[in-house]
């Protein structure tokens, strides 16, 4: 008996991912590992908390772990999963699929199959924590929390770039830009109004490269806060990371470490990986070489 048939992969399914389109392609990923004389499982969340808990429930014999869904399922997932000697594979079919990008792989068929088959490639990356809570690409303390906030309130199953449209324009025009504390390894390096992202990769929404020299590889946080207390202030902020020029600003703080801690006058809300993870104040650290990923052919770490 070939050795794959002896092994299981589970695949955890959010169906409302992609508007829809997430369902039919783990139903035709299952179907060709089984043609293949591999076992899959599709497990289907229907709330939240169920990817944490399929993640933490493994079979003994799962030889990959498949996630179907967005950088939300993601982040989930690999909060509750215990292993790392089990690779997993994102398939992603979310709004920005943010992790996904960084590990340059695609949502095609025949490449996910493959890698499982052939095991890899795979790299092993450290995760961030934020009060406790495993995420893989990046925090946002202030505008960026609140904007996810508003897009909670409005939000119905499936989020396109369209849905986040309101919520910014909204926070755009009425944030109050309470002032930050964010201290690295115990040294404060930046307090005042602002906004801060804490990140363990350096892509961000739109291609952005807020936090440009994280590496999920090298047990750091990279941190990178800016002072603002206007919309024309975040105007411009924004205008020079959309050209990497923002780094070494005097009105821009951009560190390094182990530990981060960021607080407010008030409590400000907080996202983590695209969710919304409630208000400062959060302690970041590293969990390093927590998780294995498989990667496309062409990845490189930075």
């Amino acid at each position: 008996m070939d050795a794959a048939a002896l092994s299981c992969v589970p695949i955890i399914l959010n169906p409302f991912a992609g508007g829809g389109r997430s369902r039919p392609l783990a139903a035709a990923l299952a179907r060709r590992l089984a043609a293949c004389g591999v076992r899959a499982e599709v497990l289907v969340t229907r709330g939240r908390g169920d990817a944490r808990r399929f993640a933490r429930g493994l079979r003994a014999d799962a030889r990959a772990v498949l996630i179907c869904g967005g950088d939300g399922t993601i982040n989930e997932a690999i909060d509750g999963f215990p292993r790392r000697d089990i690779p997993i594979h994102v398939v992603p079919v979310g709004t920005e699929n943010l992790l996904a990008k960084y590990l340059r792989i695609r949502a095609a068929l025949e490449v996910v199959v493959d890698a499982v088959l052939r095991g890899g490639p795979t790299v092993t990356l450290d995760l961030g924590v934020v009060n406790g809570r495993r995420f893989a690409t990046i925090v946002g303390v202030g505008f960026d929390g609140e904007c996810v906030r508003r897009l909670e309130l409005r939000r119905r199953g499936h989020i396109d770039h369209a849905a986040y449209f309101w919520p910014i324009w909204r926070t755009f025009w009425e944030s109050r830009w309470p002032a930050l504390r964010v201290d690295v390894d115990g040294v404060t390096v930046f307090e005042g109004p602002g906004m801060a992202f804490i990140g363990n990769t350096p892509r961000y929404a739109l291609g952005l490269r807020v936090v440009r020299d994280a590496r999920p590889d090298d047990g750091l946080l990279d941190v990178c806060a800016f002072r603002c207390a206007s919309a024309a202030t975040l105007l411009a902020h924004s205008w020079r990371t959309l050209f990497h020029r923002h780094v070494g600003r005097p009105d821009v703080c951009y560190a390094r470490g182990g530990t981060i801690r960021a607080s407010a006058s008030v409590p400000v809300p907080v996202q983590v990986d695209g969710e919304l993870a409630g208000t400062t104040p959060i302690e970041v650290s590293v969990a390093p070489a927590a998780v294995r990923f498989f990667v496309g052919p062409d990845w490189r770490s930075g």
